[in-house]
């Protein structure tokens, strides 16, 4: 049986094998139409092509002979480096060589020193007056945020400046307490980051596990983060002028206020800036020790927080960058 669609009322009828190639009469509708011959594929045996082409066997080329090394060639100088393939002698300016390898295991422990540093820093003096060399007056962080200082009895004796200096203090605790609150969570995360080896650490059931879940795996790009803020709000207090540096200008300020107030024209108020200047020279303010141990630290935490990003974003799979030294 033949079963073909019928051109005209489009239904399926199934037709006689000897109506193919003929005109036959739709059993559905009546009308004719030709039922088409059955097809039978053939191969024109001379279109057929080979599937595979011989390869042509490989040839040899002759290989130029090397000439010879002469036995009297001078050597070459210091530092000289022959060029691929040929023959030479390798340098020997270096005798030894040492590498260290750049890992985010490595990286990661400077901000856990730096950060801790700060920290330990904060109690010992960051400004004070020196007059002559001599420590007179001293004001650590804790100092700068709570309004306090630090006086020396036997400089006091002389210069007699405390209650001044004390009654003119005043906290920018709006800078200080942010920058503080940075320092703290950077170093809690630094110590987190270089303790918690377990790689569940972050999915452990507990206290505040869904934000450890989502703080560990940025934990490289928050210690940025912290770096980038607390440097850069020691600075701002820096160009500010902490607590002391600050009461120090005002004291002197205070000092000719009344001079400044009368001096009406352009001669006389030079004088008193100068008289003020004097003034404020003479308390010898500067910076301290700790001072600038803490901004060391602040710049080396932040440059170690960012190689840390680099490694990360470079893959497990990439090998580390290394420091080589040769001597």
């Amino acid at each position: 049986m033949i079963r073909q669609i019928c051109p005209h009322c489009f239904k399926s009828v199934e037709l006689p094998d000897e109506s193919a190639g003929a005109d036959s009469a739709c059993p559905a509708c009546g009308k004719s139409f030709t039922v088409p011959k059955p097809y039978t594929p053939s191969v024109d045996p001379g279109a057929v092509r080979p599937t595979s082409v011989p390869v042509p066997p490989p040839v040899s080329l002759p290989v130029p002979p090397q000439p010879p090394i002469d036995p009297n060639r001078p050597a070459p100088p210091p530092g000289y480096a022959p060029p691929p393939g040929s023959a030479g002698v390798t340098s020997t300016q270096y005798s030894s060589a040492t590498a260290v390898n750049l890992t985010s295991s490595a990286v990661g422990w400077i901000p856990v020193v730096g950060f801790t540093l700060i920290v330990l820093l904060s109690i010992f003096p960051w400004v004070g007056c020196y007059p002559g060399g001599i420590s007179a007056y001293t004001q650590s962080f804790w100092g700068a945020l709570g309004n306090g200082l630090s006086a020396d009895p036997t400089a006091e004796q002389v210069m007699k400046q405390e209650r001044n200096l004390s009654e003119a203090l005043r906290s920018d605790w709006w800078l200080l307490l942010p920058y503080l609150f940075a320092v703290v969570l950077g170093v809690a995360l630094a110590w987190a980051d270089r303790l918690a080896t377990s790689d569940d650490f972050a999915y452990r059931v507990g206290p505040f596990g869904t934000l450890r879940a989502m703080i560990w795996p940025r934990r490289g790009a928050i210690l940025f983060a912290l770096a980038a803020v607390s440097a850069v709000f020691f600075t701002l207090e820096t160009l500010r002028g902490f607590g002391l540096e600050a009461a120090v200008s005002r004291v002197s300020t205070a000092k000719y206020k009344e001079e400044k107030e009368k001096a009406d024209n352009a001669a006389d108020r030079p004088k008193v800036e100068m008289k003020i200047g004097v003034e404020k020279a003479s308390f010898g303010v500067g910076s301290g020790y700790a001072y600038w141990l803490v901004a060391a630290a602040h710049l080396v935490v932040l440059a170690a927080a960012t190689g840390r990003l680099w490694l990360d974003s470079r893959g497990e799979n990439a090998p580390p960058p290394r420091l080589v030294a040769e001597w």
